[in-house]
């Protein structure tokens, strides 16, 4: 599987699935292009307060990393 140019390697692996979620035994490389009738799965979390306040995530990474 061919990596897609200008992709930072970050060691992060997925696991590929079939189109009705069902596991394969294949994983690639973060970055690498997603075979053909290949998915996988992403979850996106909204973290709130308790005024409702969606929290960036990328705000709160960059907050860590300046500390």
């Amino acid at each position: 599987m061919e990596k897609q140019k200008g992709k930072i390697e970050s060691g992060e692996r997925w696991n590929l699935y079939l189109e009705d979620r069902i596991l394969t035994d294949e994983r690639i490389e973060r970055g690498q292009k997603i075979p053909k009738d290949r998915f996988h799965l992403c979850i996106h979390v909204w973290i709130r307060n308790v005024k409702r306040t969606v929290f960036d995530r990328a705000k709160i990474s960059q907050t860590q990393k300046s500390s």
